[in-house]
């Protein structure tokens, strides 16, 4: 076929050519119009593992690669541990909660039908307390009832939420290249929720991984506290070993007493050498 033959067979399908693209671009307009928007959002955390200085830092600098992936991997499953989510649901839930106009948008705009009950501000009235701490606090003991508790589906039911753990699962954590850096990332139908979620996130990992770091840092002072405090006690016990030797043998002065000891011996040992 050559070019002219080409532009024929153009010419003679031109309806269909024309007609497809419009086709398929309204066929997609109308299928894809009601389709909820998806907000993404990602932060990135320097964790020091290994660029750090630690107490197993040498002078030549350097790193245990497998030790540093170890420490990623336990990072990294910190930040995607169901307590940990479970923390971030409850403290986000109590948020909104305490801003009942936001919490409202969030349910609306979310089309949450099954939970149009946190539109209802006396609903609401058991657990909010005057501050997210207080609310946060009657939310854990509104989830201990069990099942058939509203907050406990909220959580843990299988209908999608923004407080639902299997929804914050969707919450992704990789380590960037061989650097020091972790990438979270968390994509929702709410810019507001995903940004908050990440906030929180943050504030929950970043308790967490410096109570682990202090932890660490405790254990090896409080092992070199026990080990000066037994060394002190040998020290003291030998001390009043040689005390009481002293004592028993009426020794003023050890090193003293040898040297006159010596001295006379040696005055004698020469006085003995004449009179032979």
């Amino acid at each position: 076929m050559n070019f002219i033959e080409f532009i024929q067979l153009l010419l003679r399908n031109k309806k269909w050519i024309i007609a497809f693209p419009i086709i398929t671009g309204v066929a997609v307009f109308f299928l894809t119009r009601n389709m909820p928007h998806t907000y993404s959002s990602e932060m990135v955390i320097y964790t020091g593992i290994a660029s750090g200085y630690n107490f197993n830092s040498d002078a030549e600098g350097k790193i245990d690669y497998h030790e540093a992936n170890s420490k990623f991997d336990n990072l990294i499953n910190t930040i995607t541990s169901k307590e940990t989510r479970k923390v971030v649901a409850l403290r986000l839930l109590a948020d909104l909660i305490n801003h009942p106009q936001e919490l409202n948008r969030v349910v609306t705009k979310l089309m949450l039908e099954r939970f149009e009950w946190l539109n209802d501000s006396s609903a609401l009235t058991k657990v909010r307390g005057a501050s997210e701490a207080a609310t946060m606090q009657n939310l854990s003991a509104q989830i201990l009832q069990g099942s058939q508790n509203p907050y406990y589906q909220l959580l843990y039911g299988q209908y999608a939420n923004p407080f639902n753990l299997s929804t914050l699962n969707t919450i992704k954590a990789t380590r960037i290249g061989f650097s020091d850096m972790v990438k979270v990332e968390y994509t929702s139908e709410d810019a507001f929720i995903t940004k908050k979620t990440l906030d929180l996130l943050a504030e929950v990992f970043l308790q967490k991984y410096k109570g682990m770091r202090i932890g660490e840092v405790s254990s090896v002072v409080k092992y070199f506290e026990e080990q000066t405090a037994l060394a002190l006690a040998r020290l003291q016990k030998a001390e009043m070993i040689l005390k009481n030797f002293r004592t028993t043998n009426r020794l003023i002065n050890y090193y003293e007493q040898t040297k006159y000891i010596a001295d006379q011996k040696e005055d004698y040992d020469q006085r003995e050498s004449q009179l032979q």
